[in-house]
């Protein structure tokens, strides 16, 4: 009955610590809206956003996009806080 027990903490924390560490951390970007490729009207944000998602994601990176026009955005993503703008 112990054994059940331990193998089910173990199991629980496992699980807790995995939900946890998805994302190590969060990079913020700025975009022009360019359909098919940076849009926040398209579902996956665009093509090119997609990709970039998906391959930061393989590396723990969670990445969020603020769609902006373009000379607005080149000036928000040397703010503070910003990685910078794509595609670029």
């Amino acid at each position: 009955m112990l054994s059940r027990f331990y193998y089910f903490m173990v199991l629980v924390f496992s699980s807790l610590a995995a939900a946890d560490s998805t994302y190590q951390e969060t990079w913020e970007i700025t975009s022009l809206e360019a359909p098919p490729y940076a849009s926040s009207k398209m579902e996956n944000g665009g093509d090119a956003i997609a990709l970039l998602r998906d391959r930061l994601a393989k590396k723990s990176i969670n990445l969020e996009v603020e769609y902006l026009p373009w000379q607005n955005a080149i000036k928000k993503a040397q703010l503070t806080g910003y990685l910078g703008y794509y595609p670029a």
